[in-house]
């Protein structure tokens, strides 16, 4: 299994650390350093990836470079105690949306593309394809591109505003879903207990919170 990542000179301590415990864990991995990332306002969402599409070229990146074997993507703040359970009949997984997921439904709270498994083929390199060509025509966010292509998140507020543009856009006709599925929680989950940590907050909260997981 190889892990895939990216970061920032802003994010080099993140970087140490997650490399650190890889090596300890001795897995491999290949982390791509990037220029700072200079984001830009938006009046279709508010975080700070919207329009931005560097995390999704990455994975398009991986995908090729890796193409038939398969890859764990994750963010760079993540923390890892142990490499979690793979679906092998899917081509990609996804952790659950914890923040504003409703009694574990996917359909509400969609998925974060934090972490992701993926199966380097051509549906998964097609589909990342036009997630980064939606972002880049039309300002989207990585994240809310991807759960309205899946049709996930119904309830969030990042997916009423992607319908409103991506409805008038997209061609079912012309997409080809790959086929996907969730981590459990005990695998993958979002600053809970779990194999894979998805750290999130302000830069100040996740300093903190890897500090406290490396204890």
């Amino acid at each position: 299994m190889l892990i895939a990542s990216f970061y920032t000179n802003d994010y080099r301590i993140f970087y140490t650390k997650l490399v650190e415990r890889l090596n300890e864990l001795k897995i491999k991995h290949e982390i791509e350093k990037l220029q700072n990332i200079k984001f830009k306002k938006s009046n279709i969402y508010s975080n700070k990836f919207t329009g931005c599409a560097i995390k999704v070229q990455v994975v398009i990146d991986n995908i090729k470079k890796h193409f038939g074997s398969h890859i764990l993507y994750v963010d760079i703040t993540s923390f890892i105690n142990e490499l979690p359970t793979f679906d092998n009949n899917v081509d990609m997984m996804f952790a659950l949306e914890n923040m504003h997921k409703e009694n574990n439904n996917v359909n509400n709270g969609g998925v974060n593309i934090g972490v992701i498994y993926i199966n380097c083929n051509q549906r998964t390199l097609d589909f990342w394809t036009n997630v980064r060509n939606y972002i880049n025509t039309y300002g989207l966010w990585d994240q809310g591109v991807v759960n309205y292509l899946l049709g996930v998140g119904r309830k969030l507020k990042s997916f009423e505003a992607h319908e409103k543009i991506m409805k008038n856009v997209v061609n079912p006709e012309h997409m080809t879903t790959p086929s996907w599925n969730v981590f459990d929680e005990k695998d993958v989950a979002i600053n809970k207990k779990s194999k894979i940590i998805k750290v999130t907050g302000n830069f100040e909260t996740k300093i903190k919170s890897f500090n406290r997981l490396r204890k």
